[in-house]
């Protein structure tokens, strides 16, 4: 009888161990979700009595519904950057997102949006501001990012361009 009593008091342990890491793990996650909130909350406070809300409290439109809203940015708030001077595939795409987002505030780097291809030759970048997106141009020109082929053994850097949206006429 001893042998099973140990038994059962060993897999009780383990069982109890198991739900105090997982209660812990509970408790972490679901403080993340309350500093989130608070923030976004803190955010919503701290914005101008009048300012339009913001595109996520704003209630789906679906396409052919009587509200005529554009969901298309303004185009001082869009920018590219171009000069790569052959086709990039999204992942390796993503490495120069990340380093030109790299000149924008962590605090605004969430309210960018991108958009790249599957394969492209250059990338956009929808800032929630046109003052932003002037600010990262000029801020993207003075760090004058280049591309660098790492199959080219000569190493040569391709100077990359930076513009805001041109409306099409």
């Amino acid at each position: 009888m001893g042998l099973l009593s140990s038994s059962l008091d060993g897999a009780i342990t383990k069982m109890a161990d198991r739900m105090d890491a997982h209660e812990l793990h509970s408790k972490t996650h679901f403080d993340v979700i309350d500093a989130q909130i608070q923030a976004l909350e803190a955010r919503m406070a701290a914005a101008p009595v009048g300012s339009p809300p913001s595109s996520s409290s704003q209630p789906m439109v679906r396409p052919g519904s009587s509200l005529a809203v554009s969901s298309k940015p303004a185009d001082d708030c869009i920018v590219f950057v171009r000069g790569f001077p052959r086709l990039l595939p999204s992942f390796a795409m993503k490495d120069y997102i990340t380093e030109a987002l790299s000149v924008v505030a962590s605090v605004e780097r969430n309210r960018v949006r991108t958009r790249s291809s599957a394969a492209d030759d250059q990338f956009s970048l929808v800032f929630p501001s046109c003052a932003l997106a002037d600010n990262f141009i000029d801020a993207y020109r003075a760090g004058g990012f280049v591309f660098i082929d790492p199959a080219d053994d000569t190493k040569t850097e391709t100077p990359l361009k930076v513009s805001k949206s041109r409306p099409l006429a």
